[in-house]
């Protein structure tokens, strides 16, 4: 083969093999792009899942400026609660407006002493036996909404009987012996939100 002809196929060739490498070199380099572009879209994935974790807790803890607005009215309703838990007049009242909206006839209201309680002695919440009588029904119903008074309490022990007439025959309704423990800050938080 002569120098000239090896030119020529050179020529005719040349621009051919480059295009051909041109188009090679193109494909790995889309093939290997797509591979960082799967990468790159994986990463971004599990950054948005960690972001969008963080937001939820964020929003779940954060405090909004609306109840801290409401701080010192709710610390003086706090306060206020506080007080009315230390007065026997007031829960005895508030014991009687809970039987009037349960519809139940109160029959007596005492406290119970530490020393008498079914449950432990040193319990630091007042006790009262409430003595209603009413059907089935407004007796559960005063006992659920004992719970939600204003100064709440929770029934530690109530047993039910019969009510009997005045002749000694068995009556429609049914007689409650109730004990109520009533809710009461300890002393350490009354002086913290006392301030």
């Amino acid at each position: 083969m002569t120098r000239g002809s090896t030119n020529a196929i050179l020529r005719e060739w040349l621009p051919a093999a480059l295009g051909a490498t041109f188009v090679v070199g193109a494909g790995v380099f889309a093939m290997a792009q797509r591979g960082a572009a799967r990468e790159a879209i994986t990463e971004l994935h599990q950054l948005s899942d960690t972001l969008m974790a963080t937001a939820a807790m964020t929003q779940a803890t954060v405090i909004s400026p609306d109840p801290v607005t409401d701080l010192p009215q709710r610390r003086a309703e706090l306060e206020s609660r506080a007080g009315e838990a230390m007065q026997p007049a007031t829960i005895q009242a508030e014991l009687m407006a809970t039987a009037r909206a349960a519809r139940v006839n109160v029959r007596e209201i005492q406290p119970v002493p530490s020393a008498a309680r079914a449950t432990s002695a040193d319990t630091p919440y007042p006790a009262y036996r409430v003595r209603v009588s009413g059907a089935y029904a407004q007796i559960a119903e005063y006992m659920q909404r004992c719970k939600a008074q204003r100064v709440p309490a929770r029934v530690v022990r109530f047993t039910l009987t019969p009510e009997l007439n005045s002749d000694g025959s068995t009556g429609a309704l049914l007689a409650a012996d109730i004990t109520v423990e009533m809710f009461q800050l300890p002393t350490a938080a009354v002086r913290l939100v006392k301030g």
